[in-house]
């Protein structure tokens, strides 16, 4: 897949009452606070990809990689969608970004209900860490759906380069 070696993160236990969900969100929660404890978004953006999870091309990150070049230059986004299910309205960009070359590919998704394997701007994952307690990070204000990140803000990449290939 052409990505550098990432940082693992364990997952959670459940608590009593939980549901499989929760535990999800909650381990999502812990990997974004660790990558903020450590600094990480100083230099880098924040790749979430789940241990069932897997990319469906040899060059997945070069196709990454050329979104999130195109997303840099406009620099007002704050989440990548990588493994993309639309479950609301979509709108291509196709050329729409002016200036910044083609946005082949790249839609802006109102619900993208993705959290098998996203990005976040290291520009903005601190703010958004502060604005959504843990009690709320879930769907549908985080992992599925990121209501809690402006629509226009929120793309996604139309031809999924990630898949999910279990089901919780």
């Amino acid at each position: 897949h052409g990505f550098p070696r990432p940082f693992l993160m364990p997952g959670v236990l459940p608590r009593p009452g939980d549901t499989v969900h929760d535990c999800v969100c909650r381990a999502h929660h812990l990997a974004v606070a660790w990558f903020l404890a450590k600094g990480l978004d100083k230099h880098f953006h924040l790749l979430c990809l789940e241990d069932d999870a897997r990319f469906r091309f040899d060059d997945a990150s070069e196709r990454v990689g050329a979104a999130l070049d195109t997303l840099e230059r406009w620099e007002r986004w704050q989440s990548l969608h990588i493994g993309h299910i639309a479950m609301g309205p979509i709108f291509p960009l196709g050329n729409r970004l002016a200036g910044l070359g083609p946005a082949r590919g790249l839609v802006r998704s109102t619900v993208p209900h993705t959290s098998h394997c996203y990005v976040l701007n290291r520009r903005h994952v601190r703010s958004i860490f502060q604005r959504v307690p843990q009690h709320l990070w879930k769907r549908p204000l985080m992992v599925e759906g990121m209501w809690a990140i402006p629509a226009d803000e929120r793309f996604a990449m139309t031809l999924p380069v990630a898949t999910q290939c279990v089901m919780p």
